[in-house]
């Protein structure tokens, strides 16, 4: 290869990768639900929690900026619509399941979803050996949530709230009889309402096939959504990821 031939072919990468980098698309608008401990605002009224913290590494690792360095908070039903519509946009934590598959582009597995039928310990009455029984009882669920579409799917009558926290005091003033949440959600919510979590107990498993992902807009650049997977890909390899989770999982 000649100087020159060399010379041009630096050039020549040099102002491609200037173009890259300054290219439209290096920001994404990201959305998020009020999903205590994945994410929540705290006594200060900051946004925090562990998907907080962890898409603001996955971001940065990836060298992609969150417009205004915001992670917009919204009810669900709200966010989910907002990026199945806007290029560049993205939000989480949202399950991947089947139905959504095309919906998106995603980043993940963000973390475990096992969902569980919870009721008061109290209520000895409420026995349920099959999912099937748990139809006999009031259930509460939260609007556009997978858990509730796939409880809608079964042919439950549920009754839906706007955000998941609502759900949880209903069942505590027992205005329902069982509602969809994870152990490590529910212990959140109790704890905001001044209640350990020996007051509730796990009645049947719900739901384990899916995992929580970023749900990126389907016309965002594949180039962004790969860049944001392998900087998730390598949190998880270095530790990181291990180490964030230790502290939320306690």
């Amino acid at each position: 290869m000649s100087n020159r031939f060399l010379q041009t072919f630096i050039v020549g990468i040099a102002i491609l990768l200037s173009l890259v980098a300054n290219c439209p698309g290096q920001e994404l608008t990201v959305y998020t639900e009020d999903y205590k401990p994945f994410q929540y605002k705290d006594a200060q009224g900051v946004l925090t929690g562990f998907g907080v913290e962890l898409v603001k590494k996955i971001f940065a690792g990836a060298d992609i900026e969150i417009k205004r360095n915001l992670i917009r908070l919204y009810p669900w039903a709200r966010a989910y619509a907002k990026v199945l519509k806007e290029k560049n946009t993205a939000v989480f934590m949202t399950v991947r399941t089947r139905t959504r598959e095309p919906l998106f582009k995603w980043v993940g597995p963000l973390a475990p979803r096992v969902m569980w039928l919870y009721k008061l310990k109290k209520r000895k009455d409420i026995q349920l050996h099959t999912l099937a029984d748990a139809k006999r009882y009031k259930v509460g669920g939260y609007n556009r949530s997978a858990d509730t579409i796939y409880l809608l799917e079964l042919g439950f009558d549920v009754h839906i709230v706007p955000a998941q926290r609502h759900i949880t005091k209903m069942l505590v003033k027992e205005r329902i009889e069982l509602m969809p949440s994870l152990e490590l959600t529910m212990a959140a919510r109790l704890s905001d309402l001044g209640l350990d979590q020996s007051v509730v107990a796990k009645t049947i498993l719900l739901d384990d096939r899916y995992d929580y992902h970023l749900a990126i807009n389907s016309q965002t650049e594949n180039v962004l959504v790969n860049r944001l997977q392998e900087s998730l890909d390598q949190i998880k390899q270095n530790g990181d990821y291990a180490r964030l989770w230790s502290k939320y999982a306690r």
